[in-house]
Formats: structure tokens, C-alpha cells, sequence
């Protein structure tokens, strides 16, 4: 199983047209978003803090967001969307394993 099986699973079937066959560009606030649960969960669920936008202003930031009675419900019901997208645990181990059948034919 290829990216072009698996991702329109994960991202569903616009998106993932977009991204494997029209091969265009995305720009930076759209990549933001590209993070496996946030592809999962088809928005910007959780920040991407990595390399240069892992600051302490940047994590305390988003670390006090959570603190929003609001948006921590939220958060933890989109998260609970995208666990039952995933399945029963063992989803990153079973996304390795079709792959490598994919590879070993």
C-alpha cells in the first residue's frame, strides 16, 4: 500500500488529489497544519513547534491555550475524532507494516 492507497484514508479524497496529482505548492500557513493529526483531523488541531518555532514564548503560548476551558473541550473531542479515524492502538505500527508489504510486494 502506496501514499496514494493510504492517504485519501487518512486526509480523504480532495486533499489528497491535490497533494499527490496536481502537484502544487502549499504555502507556509497551510503546511502549518500538515502534522499527522492535524491531517487526520482536517484542521489545524494542534500547533507544529518544531526547529526554529520551538521557542518558550511560542510552547508557553500554546501550553496556556489548553488552559481555556473552552478550547481544551474541544481540543480533546477533536482528538477523540481523530483516535477513531486511527482505529485500535497499534495504527502507526500497522501503517509500517503495509508499507513494508508494499515494498517487499
Amino acid at each position: 500500500m502506496g501514499a496514494g492507497y493510504l492517504l485519501p484514508k487518512v486526509v480523504g479524497m480532495g486533499r489528497a488529489f491535490e497533494l499527490l496529482l496536481l502537484g502544487d505548492t502549499i504555502d507556509a500557513s497551510t503546511a502549518e497544519h500538515y502534522g499527522l493529526v492535524n491531517l487526520i483531523a482536517g484542521t489545524r488541531l494542534a500547533t507544529e513547534l518544531i526547529q526554529n518555532d520551538l521557542n518558550p514564548e511560542a510552547l508557553a503560548r500554546e501550553l496556556l491555550a489548553l488552559l481555556d476551558p473552552i478550547r481544551n473541550r474541544s481540543m480533546r473531542e477533536q482528538v477523540h475524532e481523530v483516535a477513531g479515524k486511527l482505529g485500535e492502538r497499534g495504527a502507526s505500527g500497522r501503517a509500517a507494516q503495509a508499507v513494508l508489504r508494499f515494498i517487499h510486494g
